[in-house]
């Protein structure tokens, strides 16, 4: 058939009411059968060809209690990570792209919260650690600090170069529309990216409390549609609810699935839950990460990590306070004479000490 005849009929069905036009596809349905077609949104299940799970591609965290407990994320799946704002959630998530740049999973940023520069700055330090040889000293109005060298900076750029996007916070309209945002999500498929990071996107939607929950559910159900047509993994980073206090000791986690805030439907259509929380005045951890849903265990995992102040990561004995990442792999010769930074640490001070 025409396409434009094809398009005047979906025209003029637009026109009928409900039961005229369930009575046109009961009609369209019923020759298919007749022809002996499958009717549409009905499938054998006996055509669906079967993958191995050990077949299936998955994206470690990097995180190896946690990635060895639900045996990484899978595609298809989507994984809400909430926790209260400074105990430790954007370290957790920053840590986790690291390890996929370093493991070449192509990856999407959006953050309503950070800046670009504070992305890199804290991205950057945790690719760094704790590594002087890499550092300088600058003078700043109120102290003395190590900041990366330039070099430094250029060879982790071209290292994780095309491997991590992230949303340009000029684009205002695309937020404003999330049909724009999930079609800008298509564009990042188109360049390869596996793994989509949403932080702090649904306050947007709070702009309308009249329709917040059902706005919330119904952007968290495009999520889950959007991982299982394009065969990736979406994160969103949340907020919990006041009710829960802060942990005063490491015996357990507060923080429960139905303290994600907003609609109940974020944390039952998630097919994993990760909280993050900051343990104060203990010697014992200084933070408790929780795995409260997943599709392979459904149980609950507790995992507690110390944070290093010098290498901005999460460690126990599992997982290292210090990695060795691919940037420092790279030849000079790599690289031409042309130094083109805008570093997150450019500073405009006019003393600077070298080391």
């Amino acid at each position: 058939m025409r396409d434009d005849i094809r398009d005047e009929i979906a025209r003029i069905e637009e026109t009928l009411d409900y039961e005229d036009r369930i009575a046109i596809e009961r009609s369209r349905q019923n020759i298919k059968v007749e022809q002996g077609e499958t009717a549409y949104g009905l499938k054998d299940l006996s055509d669906v060809g079967y993958k191995l799970e050990i077949e299936r591609e998955t994206i470690e965290t990097g995180f190896y209690d946690y990635d060895s407990y639900i045996e990484d994320w899978k595609y298809s799946e989507i994984t809400v990570i909430f926790g209260r704002n400074g105990e430790g959630k954007t370290t957790f998530v920053s840590q986790i792209i690291a390890h996929c740049l370093e493991k070449k999973v192509k990856t999407f940023l959006y953050s309503g919260e950070m800046s670009e520069q504070k992305i890199q700055d804290w991205l950057y330090m945790q690719l760094l650690g704790d590594q002087p040889e890499h550092m300088r000293k600058v003078t700043t109005k109120y102290k003395t600090k190590l900041i990366p060298k330039a070099e430094t900076i250029r060879k982790i750029k071209k290292w994780h170069q095309s491997t991590l996007h992230i949303f340009d916070h000029d684009a205002k309209s695309v937020v404003a529309d999330l049909s724009k945002f999930f079609l800008l999500m298509e564009y990042a498929i188109m360049k390869g990216v596996k793994l989509f990071i949403i932080d702090n996107l649904m306050t947007i939607l709070e702009e309308n409390a009249d329709s917040l929950y059902s706005d919330q559910a119904n952007f968290v159900q495009r999520c889950k549609e959007f991982a299982r047509d394009f065969d990736c993994h979406v994160v969103l980073l949340c907020h919990p609810n006041k009710e829960k206090k802060e942990l005063k000791d490491d015996k357990d986690g507060n923080l429960e699935k139905g303290d994600i805030s907003g609609t109940s439907n974020i944390g039952n259509k998630a097919d994993n839950i990760i909280a993050v929380e900051r343990v104060w005045d203990s010697d014992q951890c200084d933070a408790i990460v929780t795995s409260l849903k997943d599709r392979n265990e459904g149980q609950r995992k507790k995992i507690k990590y110390f944070f290093s102040v010098d290498t901005k990561r999460f460690y126990n004995s599992t997982t290292q306070e210090t990695m060795t990442y691919g940037w420092q792999k790279i030849a000079e010769a790599d690289y031409g004479t042309q130094l083109d930074i805008e570093s997150p640490w450019e500073v405009q001070h006019e003393q600077v000490d070298s080391l």
